[in-house]
Parts: C-alpha cells; sequence; structure tokens
C-alpha cells in the first residue's frame, strides 16, 4: 500500500506544476468506511474535486505494476521538467485520525519531495472539507502563503468564515419566531477526526469577541474513545436506520441530535420523538430545509426570476421529498448515482443544492447569482423590509456554505441557523412531509452488462422487455404512489432494486416481483 501513497504524492506535485505552482491537496483518510481500510481523495486548484484528465491517469498510474509505473513517472518528469522550468509544486496534505495515517501521510510528502523538491503543507488532523476549502482559499489569496506556513492562519480563516456566516444568519431571525429554550445538540463525530475539527472550532468561537448564539453542542464518541465509524457516524444511522451507540431515548430525549461521518464530509440529524422512536433526517431533509429556506428568500428579495436554482437528486431520492420541492416550485433535477456527477448537475445551476440521503452535500452559487445578489443589496433603499431581510438572509447562507465540497460542519451550522430562524424543531421539520416507505436490495445475476440505464439511471434502456416488466408490476401493484428502477451496481457483480409505494406492503411486493424478473431476463 506504501508506493500507492507515494504515487499520489507524486501525482499532486505533477498536477500542481501543470496549473503553474498553485497549491493541490491531498487528504489521507478512507471516510466512512471500516477503521484498518486506507484511502486517499486528491483535491484540484480550485478546492474541488480532481478534473477527469487528472483523475483518468490517476487510475492508470497506481493500477499499474511498479516497474511500469516508475517508467511512466520518469518519461512524466522528463516532459515536466523540460516544458516547467523554475515551477516549484505544492502540496496541502491532510489526515484523519486512523493509526495508520501519519505513516501513509509520510509516504505521500516523501513523493512530493521527489518531485523538483516540492514543498508540503501540513494541516495534521482534519475534516476533509476543511482541507478542499483551504486549497481554494490558499489559491485564491485569502489566506497567507508566505513560508514559513502556518497551519493556524489557514484552519482559523475557515473557522472565521464559518462562524461570521453562522452569525449573519442568526441576525436575521424575526421577532415573530419564537424558539424553545432548551437549543442543545448532541454530535456523534463516528470516533472520527470531526471531533478534532469542531473541538477547535468551539475553542476559536469562545476565543472570538464576538457573542454566539446560545446552541450548546455536545461532542459525543470522540476520536480515539472508540475505533473509527463502529457502529456509530451518518453512514451507520442513515444505512442501517439505527441510532449510533451510545445514544439512547432515556438520556437523549427532546435534545436534537446528529452524526457526522469519520472524515466529516457527511451529515444527518436525528432525534427521539415524545413516543420514544428515534427518527432520522437524513440528507433529503436536509436538501428540503436549505432549498426551501433559499427559495423562499429569492422570492421575497424578487431575485426568482433573476438566477437559475434548482434541487439535484439521485433516483435514491425518496418521491415524497421530490415532491415537497416541487410544491414549492423549486426544480428537482435527476443526476446519476455518485457525488461527482451531482456536483457536476448542480454547477449547471445559478443556485444548485445538492445532498444524497447519506448526508454528503453543499450548496452551489454561481458567479452569475453573487454578482446578481450584491447588485440587489446595493440597490436596496430598505422601503421593503422582507427584501431586506430576505437579501440579508441570502448574503448570509451564500458566505456560510462550503462551496467546495460537502462539508458536515458547514452544512450542520447551516441547518442549525434555519432551523433558529425559522422558529423550528425537530418534530417541526420531521412534519414538513412523510416519507414513502421504500427498500433497497441487490440481486446476484451472472452478467451485469446486460443492462444499460438511461442517464439518471430511472429507467432502463436495455434489457427493453425487463424494463416493460417492471413498469406492468408497479402499474398492478401502486399506480399512483409505486415507484421502481433498476440499475448494475458499479463495485459488484449484482442488480440493486430500489422501490418505494405507499404501503410497506406494496414495496415488498414490488421488490419481489421485480427480482424474479430480473432472474428471468438476465440468467
Amino acid at each position: 500500500m506504501h508506493p500507492l501513497f507515494l504515487t499520489v504524492g507524486i501525482l499532486a506535485a505533477f498536477r500542481s506544476i501543470s496549473v503553474g505552482g498553485k497549491c493541490i491537496g491531498v487528504m489521507i483518510t478512507a471516510s466512512h468506511n471500516d477503521e484498518p481500510d486506507n484511502g486517499v481523495k486528491i483535491v484540484d486548484a480550485d478546492g474541488g474535486m480532481l478534473v477527469h484528465e487528472w483523475e483518468t491517469l490517476a487510475e492508470k498510474w497506481v493500477n499499474l505494476p511498479i516497474d511500469e509505473r516508475v517508467a511512466q513517472i520518469e518519461s512524466h518528469l522528463q516532459t515536466v521538467t523540460s516544458s516547467n522550468p523554475g515551477i516549484k509544486p505544492v502540496v496541502m496534505v491532510g489526515m484523519d485520525t486512523r493509526p495508520h495515517s501519519p505513516i501513509l501521510l509520510d509516504f505521500v510528502t516523501t513523493g512530493v519531495a521527489a518531485i523538483m523538491n516540492g514543498t508540503s503543507s501540513n494541516l495534521g488532523e482534519v475534516i476533509t472539507p476543511l482541507l478542499h476549502f483551504s486549497v481554494m482559499a490558499f489559491n485564491k489569496g485569502l489566506v497567507d502563503a508566505s513560508e514559513p506556513f502556518s497551519r493556524e492562519n489557514v484552519v482559523n480563516y475557515y473557522y472565521r468564515t464559518q462562524f461570521e456566516g453562522f452569525q449573519k444568519l442568526l441576525n436575521t431571525k424575526g421577532s415573530t419566531h419564537q424558539t424553545a429554550d432548551s437549543r442543545s445538540l448532541i454530535l456523534d463525530t463516528a470516533y472520527g477526526v470531526g471531533s478534532q475539527t469542531v473541538g477547535e472550532f468551539l475553542s476559536f468561537v469562545s476565543n472570538s469577541r464576538n457573542t454566539v448564539h446560545p446552541w450548546a453542542i455536545e461532542l459525543r464518541n470522540r476520536a480515539r474513545e472508540g475505533v473509527v465509524n463502529h457502529e456509530c457516524g451518518a453512514e451507520h444511522a442513515q444505512k442501517l436506520q439505527l441510532p449510533p451507540c451510545n445514544f439512547t431515548a432515556e438520556k437523549d430525549g427532546n435534545r436534537l441530535l446528529c452524526s457526522f461521518d469519520g472524515d466529516g464530509d457527511r451529515i444527518v440529524f436525528h432525534f427521539y420523538a415524545a413516543s420514544g422512536k428515534w427518527v432520522l433526517l437524513d440528507g433529503d431533509r436536509i436538501a428540503c430545509l436549505v432549498s426551501s429556506f433559499i427559495h423562499k428568500s429569492l422570492v421575497e428579495a424578487s431575485l426568482a426570476d433573476q438566477v437559475n436554482m434548482g434541487i439535484v437528486q439521485t433516483a435514491y431520492a425518496n418521491g415524497s421529498s421530490s415532491a415537497f420541492l416541487r410544491s414549492f416550485g423549486v426544480p428537482v433535477v435527476l443526476a446519476k448515482t455518485g457525488v461527482k456527477y451531482l456536483h457536476h448537475k448542480a454547477q449547471s445551476l445559478d443556485v444548485g443544492v445538492y445532498f444524497e440521503a447519506n448526508g454528503h452535500g453543499t450548496v452551489l452559487f454561481s458567479d452569475h447569482f453573487r454578482n446578481v445578489l450584491a447588485a440587489a443589496v446595493a440597490s436596496d433603499n430598505g422601503d421593503s423590509a422582507v427584501k431586506s431581510l430576505a437579501l440579508r438572509r441570502l448574503d448570509a447562507i451564500a458566505s456560510l456554505i462550503n462551496p467546495t465540497v460537502g462539508d458536515a460542519l458547514s452544512d450542520m451550522l447551516c441547518t442549525l441557523a434555519i432551523l433558529e430562524v425559522e422558529g423550528m424543531d425537530a418534530a417541526n421539520w420531521n412534519a414538513v412531509f412523510t416519507e414513502l416507505p421504500s427498500k433497497q436490495v441487490k440481486v446476484a445475476v451472472k452478467d451485469k452488462s446486460q443492462l444499460r440505464c438511461t442517464e439518471d439511471e430511472t429507467r432502463l434502456v436495455e434489457p427493453h422487455a425487463l424494463q416493460e416488466a417492471i413498469d406492468r408490476i408497479v402499474q398492478a401493484v401502486d399506480s399512483s404512489h409505486g415507484r421502481c428502477f433498476v440499475r448494475p451496481s458499479g463495485t459488484e457483480d449484482v442488480v440493486r432494486i430500489y422501490a418505494e409505494a405507499l404501503a410497506e406492503g406494496s414495496v415488498d411486493r414490488i421488490v419481489d416481483e421485480v427480482r424474479q424478473a430480473i432472474l428471468a431476463h438476465c440468467s
């Protein structure tokens, strides 16, 4: 495994040189996966995901035998040194709290140094989105890039941005919205690096001269108190539909709860209802809360006709969430499963909201939106209190949201501020819409390549007869609310089935009959 991380350092250095010596990021993390797993993420110069061309090169290099990989690197080095003389690579690195992460990070920095004596700027243990944000800020000159590198300057700029955006949004709360006296949150950090970053953020806030709204945040399942992601975290809560360990109705009733994943780029909320039942508020719920708030603000600010807003979902989004958003006039755009496809679709909008059900998501604001907003703010004469307030809210949320990637801390603060501004609690939020019962299963097949889907994966192109069979089954079982699609897995020799309907029994029947249809057509 170590040669792979050495290669990643080398590749990041080459990428830095290719963009004129701008900073590239490398994060050592296996994200939401088990603690023994290894993983690495490369951050491009804009703070976003690596561009497709370089992603393809990375996949090619890491899968080559060592001798062929070395030959490719040596050839690339000769090309780079002749066409980019004097450019020194800069790579910003970070890691999660897995016990093996430090040694893997050392191999990355060794790889960086091997290419024209490249420089590695080490953020240490941070959530992945903080690294994404910091690469963007570094390259835009928003933080001091002079040597020696100052970790404190970089992370404090991130914390300051989050805190100020949070405060700006909270300050738009109207007097008519009253909230409960108890505003406390318990945060499950999945025994991961989230506890480190949130702890630093809370320390930064407490040392600030500004006052912060009394949202009391208690950290639970901190780093090194247990095994990363074991029986806790956003992935555990969303996939297994179970509360994280160390949470109970008796202890945590009447409290808002939330969970990060192991590297802090996913978040879900949850709570115990008065009955003691545990209730999940997943990425679909977050998307609906944020989207409806932004859309209402656009309408009240008289900007809805000047910008193109939409929410990007996958076919796995619950149909009730899509119906709720459409009822507000928010366009719903479907994308292929995978955050990179959601992000790409969101980039085509002026205000693009996307969240996967697992809580990985963000809001993207285009330059056009920012220009329109700035012009509206500059020309606002205060004649309409509603319009002025809406403009302030849009300005606040645009400064709070991490624009580079899904960010659990940023999304948490945004959600808390919206709940406060709107005078909502967890029960109010959950009551916004009722999810349709749904089910996901997988079916082993001999040849999954027989199946080809439309771009948004909602229907099969081939076999046509199988799609016709699925249509007949859904129509017969629940013609008004029923929905089902199938898609070949990208990682296993299986076909995945998703179904939803008005009643759980109907969902089970659709899944069973579609499973039989798959076996009949793909045997």
